[in-house]
């Protein structure tokens, strides 16, 4: 592989590293959210 593909390769891999890390940083935001909002529920009707 020469330089230019190096490099491209190289960016595209490192795009997806931080979209993977982002997307699993928001989901893990959003699941201990609605653990949280289903708990207060759940003790809301029992």
């Amino acid at each position: 592989m020469d330089k230019k593909s190096k490099i491209f390769f190289f960016i595209l891999l490192l795009l997806v590293i931080v979209s993977v890390a982002f997307t699993y940083y928001r989901t893990m935001v959003a699941r201990d959210y609605k653990v949280v909002n289903t708990e207060v529920e759940s003790s809301g009707t029992e």
